[in-house]
């Protein structure tokens, strides 16, 4: 039985994005372990930056609290993601681990925000709060896939807890909140009006569609978001993409908000399966962001 034993820490990340000469420049960088990044670089346009954040001790632990704050300023754009898959390890009863998120996001800037996976080992409690504060010309959007645990552990759905809470702004209005609140040992997972029956689910959020660079309009992209996933759900897809070990299917929705917002959710029995729609959902809405 795996044990850490390691005392929490207070990460810290503070980054601020501007736009020089045509190009995006990290201006100003702050971190204490366990959060850390690699140095941005273009993504075939100069005024792109691809960022991953990176945590070198593996993982997080009972007792470890995330405080990162991100500025894009006025035209600065940045695809931001995960080194590898978020891993919450096991932890003592009653502990958790916290981490906060906020993202400053200035007129005519664009952030994506699209890490790895989130893997909650058996024993794990994980809250996070997530605080996007908009302009009415800049543009956001976010995804996260979260897994069921370490299945090839035996640990399906053995975490205490896991607590997430979106909150998107735009010019002080409030245009997108979204709560997970997952506690195993309290409620059946499994069951209708949750997860139907699947293990794995994808969340993905998108701010602004309307001014996209295809010009796509919010119908059409929700009609191409159904569209694949009824052919990755079909038969044939299936029986060429099969994986030992997992039955692929999909179940999900995709809608409109309010405020011009796209929401879409996504339920599988395959984290295969989800990979691929989100990355084909990616290079459809950013062909120029890294698959």
């Amino acid at each position: 039985m795996e044990a850490y034993y390691r005392p929490g820490r207070a990460g810290i990340l503070r980054l601020e994005f501007e736009k020089h000469n045509e190009k995006t420049v990290l201006v100003r960088s702050y971190s204490k372990l366990p959060l850390q990044i690699l140095r941005p670089y273009p993504f075939r346009e100069p005024d792109l930056v691809y960022l991953p954040l990176i945590n070198p001790t593996g993982g997080i632990v009972g007792g470890d609290t995330f405080h990162i704050h991100i500025s894009l300023r006025k035209g600065a754009r940045v695809y931001l993601t995960t080194q590898s898959a978020t891993k919450i390890y096991r932890m003592i009863k009653g502990e958790e681990s916290v981490q906060q998120i906020t993202f400053e996001i200035e007129e005519g800037s664009e952030l994506a925000y699209h890490p790895d996976k989130v893997i909650p080992f058996g024993g794990s409690s994980f809250r996070q709060t997530l605080h996007v504060h908009l302009d009415a010309t800049s543009r956001f959007s976010m995804s996260e896939i979260l897994t069921p645990g370490r299945l090839f552990r035996g640990e399906k759905f053995s975490f205490q807890r896991y607590y997430s809470r979106t909150e998107i702004r735009e010019e002080n209005t409030l245009v997108f909140l979204d709560t997970l609140d997952l506690q195993p040992e309290k409620e059946n997972l499994l069951e209708p009006g949750c997860l139907e029956g699947f293990e794995y689910l994808y969340t993905a959020y998108f701010h602004h569609e309307k001014t996209l660079r295809s010009s796509e309009k919010p119908q059409n992209l929700l009609t191409y978001l159904l569209q694949e996933l009824q052919r990755l759900s079909a038969p044939s897809f299936q029986e060429e993409n099969q994986t030992e070990g997992f039955q692929p299917l999909l179940l999900g929705s995709a809608t409109t908000t309010h405020y011009g917002g796209i929401l879409v959710k996504v339920l599988s029995h395959s984290p295969v399966l989800l990979d691929e729609f989100s990355r084909r959902v990616r290079d459809h809405l950013y062909p120029v962001y890294p698959a």
